[in-house]
């Protein structure tokens, strides 16, 4: 197998997001089905679920070798890359470069979704919101919703920072590139796996996007509501639903 000279970093290189610019929604549709493979990354220091990632460093040999051939494409040679994945130090390799840039993707993703807070605080005003458990039990909403402008910056700035780390992280391993190996087809397929390992916390990053939106605009409709100072007899869940509908 012949070796071809391909610049792995480019084809990794990270979009700069500056915080005040604007974040489209992440699309999801062209993107496959994924394995529950996940495990815990750093849950001693935050209980959110999107903290969990593969872990490509446990697996076994034979079980990374299986996940990387069934995620490639039908016209990727699965013959040649069998062949490759049967080389230990190859193998290796390969598993150390997908750890390192599943991290990278979900970093980005990570500082796209703080950025799309931040500017829905700035562009919106929405932030945060809290009422009581007994108001949001009454009128079938969630008590909170969001995170504070402190916070949102904070996640901000840690993600943007992780960024070129781990991108310089992935620079200096790949100075070990191992000889006789086609960087097009490696990247190709790591590329591939993690598309697909991803493919659930995509969804669950869009679905966060949405729900706060919507919880903010319960909260704001529902004060609005109670500030018109409804009789006793009007306050019931159906007027409040009624009045959300129509409003």
């Amino acid at each position: 197998m012949k070796k071809k000279q391909v610049s792995f970093s480019n084809q990794l290189e990270l979009a700069t997001i500056e915080p005040n610019a604007q974040v489209p929604n992440l699309s999801v549709t062209q993107d496959l089905p994924m394995k529950k493979i996940y495990n815990p990354l750093d849950l001693s220091t935050s209980s959110d679920p999107t903290l969990l990632l593969p872990n490509y460093l446990t697996i076994s040999d034979s079980k990374f070798k299986e996940m990387l051939l069934t995620s490639t494409s039908n016209n990727m040679n699965t013959e040649a890359l069998s062949e490759l994945l049967n080389q230990k130090e190859i193998l290796v390799f390969i598993r150390q470069l997908t750890h390192l840039v599943n991290k990278l993707n979900y970093t980005q993703l990570q500082h796209e979704q703080w950025s799309y807070y931040y500017n829905l605080g700035m562009t919106e005003g929405i932030w945060t919101g809290r009422v009581s458990k007994k108001m949001a039990e009454a009128n079938s909403m969630c008590y909170s919703y969001g995170r504070s402008k402190v916070l949102i910056k904070q996640r901000l700035a840690k993600y943007k920072q992780q960024c070129p780390q781990i991108q310089e992280t992935i620079n200096q391993h790949m100075k070990q590139i191992p000889p006789n190996i086609d960087m097009t087809l490696v990247t190709n397929m790591i590329n591939s796996l993690i598309q697909k390992d991803q493919h659930q916390l995509r969804l669950e990053l869009g679905r966060r996007k949405t729900m706060l939106r919507l919880d903010a605009q319960a909260h704001q409709l529902v004060d609005h509501f109670y500030t018109l100072k409804p009789r006793q007899t009007e306050v019931s869940m159906q007027t409040v639903h009624r009045y959300l509908q129509y409003t």
